[in-house]
């Protein structure tokens, strides 16, 4: 578990091992648009290791490790609607193009209400 990958793969076999008669679900990060960091392309700030992914190659983890086992995940990221880099969109449901404000979370709150009565 000491890697992004690892993390994800541990916590999922965790949560089935030990909530199987549970009802579990993933969401992934939604798109962002902050402080020149670009989601398709690793961060170049220096706290991140060299190693380090972009934004979309960690959604895409956790899209394959659910898959694996068998866990719904809503991907917010392909189906929010909601993207930051685009200026109204940051203005009208972010705080910074990176943490959605109140129309923002309710935007959430709906498509995670719609996902989890269809499961």
């Amino acid at each position: 578990p000491g890697t992004f990958y690892g993390a994800v793969r541990f916590l999922m076999n965790y949560l089935k091992e030990n909530f199987a008669d549970k009802t579990i679900v993933f969401m992934t990060s939604a798109h962002m648009c902050f402080d020149g960091i670009i989601e398709t392309k690793p961060s170049t700030r220096c706290i991140k290791r060299e190693d380090a992914l972009p934004l979309i190659g960690y959604k895409n983890i956790v899209n394959e490790t659910a898959k694996e086992f068998n866990i719904p995940v809503l991907d917010l990221f392909e189906k929010l609607g909601i993207d930051p880099n685009k200026k109204e969109d940051r203005e009208k449901y972010t705080i910074d193009g990176l943490h959605f404000n109140d129309e923002g979370h309710y935007f959430i709150a709906n498509a995670l209400g719609e996902f989890l009565e269809k499961l």
